[in-house]
């Protein structure tokens, strides 16, 4: 399928306005025609402290959460100034990521309506697929995404001052 047009990292960055900026996986991330295929060299850096420098479930569910959403605000302009979150998962990993690896995210059956949304993602690994997600995600306004930061805020306080 022909590439649209190519995310890079500083395009990414941008619009996952969340989280830990160096966490952010993707060297790039290719928008095609209905769907994108997002690129990741697993680093080092991400298996650090893990048994054999395998890399954890969560994280490749978290890179692939984050790949839709780079995908949902590449074809969706409206979702611009909104944030997807995860709202709910299934899937299965079917074998093992370790440093080094280059894996490839099909993200895919994208749809959006009213302020819920969903998408397939199948990763890939030496073009054998090793994982398979339906991600489902609620688009907050910056409105609710305030709320949200200032209650992880109120949190943060709570904990350091019970301490």
């Amino acid at each position: 399928m022909e590439t649209l047009f190519v995310l890079k990292r500083k395009d990414i960055r941008v619009m996952l306005p969340f989280g830990v900026k160096e966490r952010i996986p993707f060297d790039r991330i290719h928008v095609r025609q209905g769907d994108a295929l997002a690129v990741w060299l697993v680093r080092k850096r991400m298996c650090t402290n893990h048994f054999f420098e395998i890399l954890p479930g969560h994280i490749l569910l978290e890179a692939s959460a984050q790949a839709t959403i780079c995908y949902a605000k590449a074809v969706n302009p409206a979702l611009k100034n909104q944030y997807p979150l995860l709202k709910d998962f299934e899937g299965h990993l079917s074998d093992i990521i370790m440093t080094g690896d280059q894996l490839q995210f099909l993200i895919s059956d994208f749809y959006v309506v009213g302020h819920d949304g969903s998408a397939n993602v199948k990763v890939y690994l030496d073009g054998v697929e090793v994982g398979s997600f339906r991600i489902w995600f609620k688009i907050l306004s910056e409105r609710g995404f305030q709320r949200l930061r200032e209650n992880k805020r109120k949190r943060k306080l709570e904990v350091s001052r019970a301490a």
